[in-house]
């Protein structure tokens, strides 16, 4: 059971990640954007795949 819930808050998490990249690439040309949110959330999403297909 834990790790049906592990797997879940990770693709929630990852789903946050995935709608917050969305926003900036949408927004960068009007706002810039900050290069370490942007490295930071896209080594997240990196980790939380790789979680992600280990476990299925």
């Amino acid at each position: 059971m834990a790790d049906l819930q592990a797997i879940m808050k990770a693709q929630a998490e990852l789903s946050y990640i995935n709608e917050r990249l969305r926003q900036i690439h949408d927004n960068r040309s009007t706002q810039g954007f900050d290069k370490h949110e942007y490295d930071v959330l896209t080594e997240r999403k990196k980790q939380l795949l790789a979680i992600l297909n280990r476990r299925e």
